[in-house]
């Protein structure tokens, strides 16, 4: 239902007149705002003649330098069967597709929804148990599979000829599947054995960006971000014939993501540019976790301490179309 309804969002976006006050908003030098209003003269004559601001597309690699996406589990009290944390260290990267669409009001007032959706490489992962009585680390490798997409909705405030500020909301949905356990020291692993985790998160956005066009082309540097995160989290994993079962709440954290980018009008109606992107996502939550036995028996229960931390670098290529 979710995919549903985000798929009828971006159509309605991508079908919605701007007004008749998004033609007086690009000139023959239109200023662009990369993702959120159009880049250069391309943009200004296909927002001219539809009527509507371009849609941009983008690809771009992804890379997660190091381990950098990680995750952790640590009791509060005497965790379960003896087990108080469960940690999880690996990299993400992947092809990033993308995709925009603005509406513009006025010269200084408009609303972009955007699509982004990773295409990502199979990597491996460290998993680590630690036991009581001095019983630890012990490590279990994994394949990983993981899904991450998002979509934001954001308002654009202030002169779009230079300087204006941001604010929205972005939901942003990620989880990791992890199989065919190997390099076991203890407990062993068994090739049924499998681990999910999945985080739904709804991140406040506000922010502020510049930008500037020319017969250079149009440049644009943004930067979003919020002190608090919000949202869902869930992570299982089968681990000595018993099923590790946990959900919660984000209660902490932060969110900042910095863009920059450059495009350029190679026709009447198509523009190339480049950008840039990195974020950083980190969050705490205190979590109910469950040990369920045979027949899914509740065997024991404690609350542990969450903390999620994940950065994204990436690097690509932009296109509008004049729709």
């Amino acid at each position: 239902m979710q995919r549903i309804a985000l798929l009828v969002v971006i159509a309605a976006l991508a079908v919605m007149p701007a007004g008749a006050a998004a033609q007086s908003l690009f000139d023959e030098f239109s200023f662009g705002l990369g993702p959120y209003f159009g880049l250069g003269r391309g943009a200004s004559d296909c927002a001219q003649s539809n009527r509507s601001t371009p849609c941009f597309f983008y690809v771009g690699y992804s890379r997660d330098p190091g381990d950098s996406t990680s995750f952790e589990f640590r009791a509060e009290n005497r965790g379960l069967n003896n087990l108080f944390y469960i940690g999880h260290d690996y990299a993400v990267h992947g092809l990033w597709l993308g995709a925009s669409k603005t509406v513009a009001f006025s010269d200084s007032i408009g609303v972009t929804g955007s699509f982004w959706y990773l295409l990502p490489l199979k990597t491996g992962t460290s998993l680590q148990h630690y036991f009581t009585a001095g019983i630890g680390p012990n490590q279990r490798t994994w394949d990983t599979h993981t899904q991450w997409w998002y979509v934001d909705l954001l308002g654009t405030f202030g002169s779009l000829n230079g300087f204006s500020l941001l604010a929205g909301v972005r939901y942003d949905f990620f989880t990791t599947r992890f199989e065919s356990p190997v390099d076991s020291s203890f407990p062993a692993s068994r090739i049924t054995d499998s681990a999910d985790f999945k985080s739904s998160g709804y991140i406040p956005l506000i922010g502020a960006q510049m930008a500037s066009a020319g017969s250079y082309g149009s440049l644009l540097f943004r930067v979003i971000g919020i002190p608090s995160l919000a949202g869902r989290l869930n992570y299982e994993e089968t681990l000595q014939g018993y099923r590790i079962k946990s959900t919660g709440s984000y209660s902490a954290g932060h969110f900042v993501e910095a863009f920059a980018e450059y495009a350029y009008a190679v026709s009447g109606q198509a523009e190339l540019g480049l950008f840039a992107r990195f974020n950083s996502t980190h969050g705490t939550a205190g979590m109910s976790v469950d040990l369920l036995g045979a027949g899914g028996a509740v065997r024991g229960r404690d609350t542990f301490n969450h903390r999620v931390h994940r950065n994204d670098w990436s690097i690509g290529g932009r296109m509008s179309l004049g729709f």
